[in-house]
């Protein structure tokens, strides 16, 4: 609304001042002061920031759960750092939305506990290497995938009971389990991709790589940063039960809904 303002701002101006357009009452009681407008644009320039992340963190068709943590430091550290050309209501209110970040989302402290959004993180190659994180945190996460990965792999020798070979017989059925364990070391070797890249496309080129790195990615990787997308379901199915479509049974419901929200794939394959 602010940044429409702005841009019509010309134009705004000259209806307020055209008398035969607007009554005078109205224009004195409408008009802004060059310092309103000033205020108007700090806000502007500070609001873009968590505009632009309340979108990627909303969005459906990405990952967006590992991106919660890096945006957190990102904002804080790029875009809510105080700066000599501040005033003082844009220095007040930057230093509000600092305190307020690093409070609710627990940085610049050593977690207590590993939560999904930074195992996540973790998991996703564009942000393994957690740069923004202290080391205590990084060394609790790594212990926490290399726990996941040994009951994984117990897990995978209990289940496979059948002698194949020999030697499996010779020695056992025990499987090596560092061929496990190092997976986390390579896996960290790796370069990590830039943010623009998709990281299923480097999970699907690398999963015959990381077979039970992968398992955990698709466990965590799929989670939403927000619930604005299940929110978007409940508006599609809002539209489609209708006063006149009242007797749609729920399966109907159901399959419509799932329809709608998968139209693209349909189409790429049907693009007649």
């Amino acid at each position: 609304m602010c940044e429409r303002l702005l841009l019509n701002r010309n134009a705004i101006c000259l209806v307020l001042s055209d008398k035969t357009v607007t009554k005078t009452c109205d224009a004195l009681r409408l008009e802004m002061q060059e310092k309103e407008w000033g205020e108007m644009q700090n806000l502007v320039d500070i609001l873009k920031p968590f505009d632009k992340a309340t979108a990627v963190l909303c969005g459906g068709k990405n990952v967006t759960l590992s991106l919660v943590r890096p945006l957190i430091h990102r904002l804080i550290k790029n875009h809510m750092a105080a700066s000599s050309e501040d005033d003082a209501n844009k220095y007040i209110f930057k230093e509000t939305a600092r305190n307020s970040l690093f409070e609710r989302f627990n940085m610049g402290c050593v977690l207590e506990k590993v939560s999904a959004p930074i195992i996540s993180s973790f998991l996703d190659p564009r942000y393994k290497n957690l740069n923004d994180e202290d080391s205590q945190t990084k060394h609790k996460v790594y212990d926490f995938i290399r726990s996941q990965l040994q009951v994984s792999n117990v897990i995978n020798q209990e289940t496979d009971s059948v002698v194949h070979t020999d030697l499996d017989f010779l020695f056992d059925g025990e499987i090596p389990t560092n061929n496990v364990m190092s997976q986390i070391d390579s896996y960290l070797a790796e370069p990590q991709i830039g943010h623009n890249i998709h990281p299923l496309t480097w999970w699907k080129n690398h999963r015959a790589i990381y077979p039970e790195l992968f398992k955990l990615t698709a466990r965590y990787l799929c989670i939403p940063a927000t619930s604005a997308e299940s929110e978007r379901t409940f508006s599609i199915a809002g539209n489609i039960v209708t006063p006149r479509r009242s007797c749609l049974s729920p399966q109907n419901v159901s399959l419509l809904t799932f329809l709608y929200n998968n139209k693209r794939f349909f189409t790429d394959m049907c693009p007649f």
